[in-house]
């Protein structure tokens, strides 16, 4: 059975919750300094898509678990934005 939604306030119409897919998906990639790879997407998918994968200077810069943990948030990002099925025109 579903939870009783009726108390919550927040907007549940596809855009609005596009922008929260986006709004949190940037907000992960800025603690983990890839803010700029995020970008929104109007009308599409999840709202987001990545522009690129992360600097490769960073497994350089990067201890192990530091690498391990960027690698794992891009790829978690980009199967949420599907991209890793989405026709290259959708993009």
């Amino acid at each position: 059975e579903l939870p009783n939604l009726t108390n919550d306030t927040s907007p549940n119409d596809l855009k609005s919750l596009r922008g929260r897919a986006w709004t949190l998906a940037t907000r992960l990639a800025q603690r983990n300094g890839m803010a700029d790879l995020v970008e929104a997407v109007s009308g599409k998918g999840l709202g987001f898509v990545l522009r690129d994968v992360p600097d490769p200077t960073l497994a350089d810069q990067l201890d192990e678990d530091s690498l391990s943990q960027l690698t794992m948030l891009w790829w978690q990002l980009a199967a949420c934005a599907e991209m890793t099925f989405a026709p290259l025109e959708a993009m």
